[in-house]
């Protein structure tokens, strides 16, 4: 009996011992998964404290997403670890002069030689004021203690982003709407895989908000702290970097744009200019702004055809009536500024209709490169704007040629000038002017985690992957970043 009672305990140690076991790797398993999801959720929006730093916001775990990566630790140990994203395979020292480009080899990496300026484009003419926004700290430098102080205070900074040899590391500070920030950071990562080791070790800070931030008027004696942002004004220091709509948003539905521009065009290809509509044609939120929208209701009459957006209608509807390839009916379109800067003015100029622009307050990356009367025609955001849309209407129906000639000036503009390859282009120049202005070796700390490309395929929403898919950078560019003048030995003017 006693032979027997100890061999029927057997079973029931051997399964307390598998219950313990899977309960321990279950354990371990949340902990890791736990620790590499802090991420991932502010840059949706949200915001809690991290153990190592109470003061400071993290990312906080999203209950889904640890269910998942829990599920799949035991077979895919590293399939969503932030901690070993794979390293890059450089062969050269990444360089922060521009003007030691290595040459067009399709791996970049491989090749020290200079560039050879006679077989690189001129970049477009909006890459000079690269200068002007970095020209506040061109004497000065750029130091850790100024980093600091813009992660600090009134400077709405969103996240730190450290790229050190080809990697990097995020660290946050606050919240960002929606998905900003997170498309931002794929922006960054889209671009060290176009230019592999090209791309400088920098440290900088990032502002995910519609409006400036850093007013020109509140540094006269001292020095501005340096923070990238979507837009800026003649008034402010802020950095202006291309958007997160670059790579797509999908909380409206708007494709990465190299699709949405070529979907834009088939749809503008539909019909002939002089077929469409022949007034002018504005679609959003009246309510936003200071008002100028609300203006601009009160064009609407013979010559213009301004609609309200109600966008939680358009999300119930899953963007039926929302679609930008659908908005090139008009042989006019209206670009007129919200509360703050608005991203619709690369789509806004793509339908090869002539844009009637309400003169902006905010200035993002390329527009300050929009000539007038030859990219767009310019609208005062006064009490002048309905009768100015008004004549350039008519002037356009009576001057055809002309005006059909604008249209195409501003689309050709968007489609050469602001395409994927200039846009990576634009970001590489910027962030190799900055590095050359730190005065301190960008090294990422132990609060910084690092981000990968399959580190985001792996926990992304399923809203959200097919975006990622899209705008991935699946090879390096075969062919070198445009030509650009660092003027680095020139003095240049900040005010």
């Amino acid at each position: 009996m006693k032979s027997e009672s100890h061999r029927s305990c057997k079973p029931v140690v051997a399964g307390r011992f598998a219950v313990c076991l899977l309960a321990f790797v279950l354990l371990a398993s949340s902990f890791i998964a736990t620790k590499n999801q802090n991420l991932w959720q502010i840059l949706h929006g949200k915001a809690s404290s991290l153990p190592h730093a109470p003061s400071r916001p993290s990312w906080p775990v999203s209950d889904a997403l640890w269910r998942v990566v829990v599920a799949q630790y035991p077979r895919f140990p590293n399939r969503c670890s932030y901690s070993v994203c794979p390293v890059p395979s450089l062969t050269m020292p990444v360089s922060r002069s521009t003007s030691e480009l290595p040459s067009s080899d399709v791996s970049f990496p491989q090749s020290k030689n200079k560039i050879n300026q006679s077989f690189s484009p001129q970049c477009p003419d909006y890459f000079r004021f690269i200068h002007h926004d970095l020209a506040p700290w061109k004497k000065t430098k750029i130091s850790k203690e100024l980093l600091d102080a813009a992660r600090t205070g009134n400077h709405e900074a969103s996240f730190t982003v450290v790229i050190k040899s080809g990697r990097l590391f995020v660290d946050p500070i606050g919240n960002c709407y929606q998905t900003r920030a997170i498309f931002t950071i794929w922006g960054f990562l889209q671009l060290l895989k176009y230019y592999p080791g090209l791309v400088p070790d920098v440290e900088l800070v990032f502002g995910c908000g519609d409006r400036p931030a850093i007013p020109r008027g509140n540094y006269t004696h001292s020095f501005p702290p340096p923070v990238f942002r979507y837009c800026t004004t003649l008034n402010h220091f802020d950095i202006p970097f291309p958007d997160w709509s670059y790579w797509g948003w999908p909380e409206v539905n708007i494709q990465p744009w190299e699709l949405e521009l070529q979907s834009i065009h088939r749809g503008s290809s539909r019909s002939t200019w002089r077929q469409r509509v022949p007034k002018a044609f504005w679609k959003g939120n009246t309510f936003m702004g200071d008002g100028t929208r609300m203006e601009l209701v009160k064009c609407n009459r013979e010559t213009a055809d301004i609609q309200s957006q109600d966008w939680d209608k358009e999300v119930r509807s899953k963007f039926r009536h929302s679609k930008l390839s659908e908005q090139c009916k008009h042989r006019y379109k209206v670009y007129v500024e919200g509360i703050g800067w608005s991203v619709s003015l690369k789509y806004i100029l793509a339908c090869d209709s002539p844009v009637l622009l309400v003169q902006p307050k905010f200035l993002e990356f390329f527009s300050r490169g929009l000539i007038p009367r030859k990219h767009v025609w310019p609208v005062p955001p006064t009490s002048d704007m309905c009768p100015t849309i008004a004549s350039a209407v008519e002037w356009g129906n009576m001057h055809m040629l002309e005006a059909m000639e604008l249209g195409k000036q501003g689309s050709r503009f968007v489609m050469e000038e602001v395409s994927m390859a200039r846009v990576y282009n634009y970001m590489l120049h910027l962030l190799r002017e900055y590095a050359n202005l730190l005065d301190f070796e960008p090294v990422p700390g132990a609060h910084l985690q690092e981000l990968c490309a399959d580190a985001f395929l792996c926990v992304a929403p399923p809203n959200e992957v097919p975006f990622y898919q899209s705008s991935m950078v699946h090879h390096p560019s075969e062919s070198v970043p445009c030509f650009f003048d660092t003027l680095s030995s020139n003095s240049l003017d900040t005010s």
